[in-house]
């Protein structure tokens, strides 16, 4: 039987917290209101070591949240982050400028965004989606 890659096992656990949160969120009255409202594609760019990295992209549409691996045609803005630092930011114990403003251990900030600026609040929302 061949073994899991890093990736695969990253992938897999990521895929289940995002699941399992939208799953939650669905529950409350107010959130799947908005979770239904909620429009997006959204590419993660996941740095899992100094010369790796994993890339999966999140379609929502509906309150379907559909999340695959590989790369994305058409995104409305890219997030890049460690795994780490996006755990450490959805639990709160970083805040929104600590991700923007401070380095990560590879030197690049702790969050990368691109093409972000016309969708703000779409990326603002998906933070309040993802937050535990």
């Amino acid at each position: 039987m061949e073994e899991e890659s890093d990736e695969d096992r990253f992938f897999k656990t990521f895929k289940s917290i995002v699941d399992s949160i939208v799953a939650e969120k669905q529950k409350i009255p107010k959130w799947n209101a908005r979770l239904k409202k909620f429009y997006a594609n959204v590419q993660f760019r996941f740095r899992l070591s100094e010369n790796t990295y994993m890339l999966c992209h999140l379609i929502a549409k509906d309150g379907d949240f559909q999340l695959i691996r590989g790369p994305c045609e058409k995104y409305d803005f890219e997030l890049g982050a460690a795994p780490e630092d996006l755990y450490n930011f959805t639990n709160h114990t970083y805040s929104t400028l600590s991700m923007i403003f401070k380095k990560n251990p590879y030197g690049q900030r702790r969050l990368q965004l691109k093409r972000g600026g016309r969708h703000l609040l779409k990326l603002m929302t998906l933070s309040k989606i993802l937050s535990v």
